[in-house]
């Protein structure tokens, strides 16, 4: 019976966790010309490029709440989605800085690199929508913690 009610009660914990992204809300980037949505912290700084006339770069950013999300849309050169990550995780594994693999689900993966002794951590994810590829990654140039980016690679999958 004890091992009944300690297995109830740890049960009764983890289903009370909180969701680490239930204070961000959605945000609809049709605006700026990306049939998506992903959740974010409520007050990002959305900024977007078009990159060559064919693909687009739209980076939502709160540095505040440690939040620097970068998507890169193009038209797609496949439908493959696990061909589609396949290329980010090669990628990832050029960089010379490039420790492992932590987390990886078919349309993504979350990654740690380290300089000397700095750890730093990233993801990637990968979306394949009408004749549209969509690549979220963390922003480039901004060094996070993992519980940071697994809140960015959380929103990106909730908001799809």
């Amino acid at each position: 019976m004890r091992t009944i009610s300690l297995a109830f009660l740890l049960f009764l914990c983890f289903a009370c966790t909180a969701d680490p992204i239930s204070d961000w809300v959605e945000h609809d980037l049709l605006s700026q010309n990306l049939a998506i949505k992903v959740m974010a912290p409520d007050s990002v700084d959305i900024k977007s490029n078009n990159l060559s006339g064919i693909s687009r770069d739209v980076s939502l950013r709160n540095t505040d709440e440690g939040y620097y999300l970068q998507i890169f849309s193009s038209l797609a050169s496949t439908s493959d989605i696990a061909r589609l990550k396949s290329e980010q995780l090669g990628l990832v594994r050029e960089n010379p800085y490039f420790e492992r693999i932590l987390e990886e689900e078919p349309n993504g993966f979350i990654f740690q690199s380290r300089i000397d002794t700095l750890e730093m951590y990233g993801f990637r994810y990968v979306h394949y929508k009408g004749d549209r590829e969509f690549i979220f990654q963390n922003g480039i140039g901004h060094i996070f913690e993992l519980e940071e980016v697994e809140k960015m690679y959380e929103g990106v999958k909730q908001g799809e």
